[in-house]
C-alpha cells in the first residue's frame, strides 16, 4: 500500500475576528468542499498584529492546489454583504515567517522560531512523517503557553532550484524577517540549519542582540559536512556554489562564521546557546518522487 502523503497549507489575509468555523466556511465556498473535506490545524495572529494565519490540509486535495508549487490568491468579503475587504493567499512553501501559536498580548512573553535545514521544508520538518502530528503546533503551546511560536521558510531546495542565494544571503533575509517580531519579546531560535542562517553583519548583531535569548542546534553541521550526495542533485544549478561552500575540508567560510558566531554570542549569562549532534552515521540523501495532478520531487533519506 502507498503511504499517505499530507500536503499542508497556509493561509494569509485573515481578518482579525474570523472563528474557525467562519474560515471554514470561506473555505468550502473557495474549493466547493464539504465541511468535513477541510482540517484547520492552527490559526494564530500574525506577527504583524493585522491579519491571522491559518494551516490546513484537505483530505480531498482541490485541483486548483494539486500542482508543485500552489499558490492561490483573491480578496474576500468578510461578513458577507459588508463592504469590508481582505487579501487572501494559499501556499505551500511557507517562506518567511509563520505564526502557529499566538498567547494573548498580556501573557506574551517569548518568541519561539524554528528554522529547517538545507533541503527542508519550514512545515514539513518539524512534522511527523506520513502522519498529521506537527510538534510545534500540535504540542509546544501546551509546554509553553507564554511563547509565540513561528517557522521561518526560506529557498533551501536542491533538486531544480533556481536559488543563487549564499549563505550571507540567506542570513540577512532572515534578519529581515524576525526583526519586527523581535521588538516585542524575547528571542529563541531552534535551528536544524547552519549557524550562517542567524549570522548578521555587526550593525545587525547590535540590534537583535538584546532580544535574543538564546539558540538550540539539533543536528547542525557546524564544522561542513560531506557534501558528496548533494551534488547529484544540484549538478551544475546556481545553488551549487551554496553546497560546496558547507565543505567539512577546509572550508573558510565556515573557519570564519565560527568565529564571527563567538564574537556575536560572547555575552555570557544573558543568553544560551545548546547544539545537540548526531551519536550515529546519518543515512544518505536520496531524490524522492511524489505525484500528484504532476510529480514533484524533494529530498529524502535511503
Amino acid at each position: 500500500m502507498a503511504r499517505s502523503h499530507e500536503r499542508v497549507f497556509r493561509v494569509q489575509g485573515i481578518p482579525l475576528d474570523l472563528t474557525q468555523s467562519k474560515l471554514k466556511s470561506v473555505l468550502t465556498a473557495r474549493y466547493a468542499a464539504t465541511d468535513d473535506q477541510i482540517v484547520i490545524k492552527s490559526l494564530a495572529v500574525d506577527y504583524g498584529g493585522e491579519n491571522q494565519v491559518a494551516t490546513i490540509s484537505f483530505k480531498s486535495l482541490p485541483p486548483e492546489l494539486n500542482r508543485r508549487e500552489p499558490r492561490d490568491e483573491w480578496t474576500q468579503v468578510v461578513p458577507a454583504g459588508s463592504q469590508r475587504q481582505s487579501y487572501w493567499t494559499v501556499d505551500d512553501d511557507f517562506h518567511g515567517l509563520t505564526v502557529l501559536f499566538s498567547p494573548p498580548t498580556d501573557e506574551h512573553k517569548l518568541d519561539i522560531v524554528a528554522i529547517s535545514g538545507l533541503g527542508g521544508h519550514a512545515y514539513g520538518s518539524f512534522k511527523q512523517k506520513d502522519g498529521p502530528y506537527m510538534w510545534l503546533s500540535d504540542s509546544l503551546p501546551q509546554n509553553i503557553s507564554t511563547a509565540r511560536i513561528m517557522i521561518y521558510g526560506y529557498a533551501s531546495g536542491l533538486d531544480g532550484s533556481e536559488s543563487t542565494q549564499n549563505l550571507s544571503d540567506l542570513g540577512q533575509t532572515f534578519h529581515s524577517s524576525v526583526l519586527q517580531p523581535l521588538q516585542s519579546s524575547k528571542l529563541l531560535i531552534r535551528v536544524s540549519a547552519t549557524k550562517a542562517i542567524i549570522q548578521s553583519t555587526k550593525s545587525e548583531r547590535d540590534t537583535m542582540l538584546p532580544y535574543i535569548y538564546g539558540a538550540l542546534f539539533f543536528g547542525v553541521p557546524n564544522e561542513g559536512l560531506n557534501v558528496e550526495p548533494f551534488i547529484p542533485l544540484v549538478g551544475d544549478g546556481p545553488n551549487r556554489f551554496l553546497v560546496e561552500s558547507l565543505r567539512h575540508e577546509n572550508s573558510r567560510l565556515l573557519k570564519e562564521q565560527h568565529e564571527e558566531f563567538v564574537k556575536a554570542f560572547s555575552f555570557e549569562g544573558s543568553s544560551e546557546i545548546h547544539s545537540f549532534y548526531e551519536t550515529k552515521k546519518s543515512r544518505t540523501l536520496i531524490k524522492v518522487i511524489t505525484w500528484f495532478s504532476q510529480p514533484i520531487h524533494h529530498t529524502g533519506f535511503n
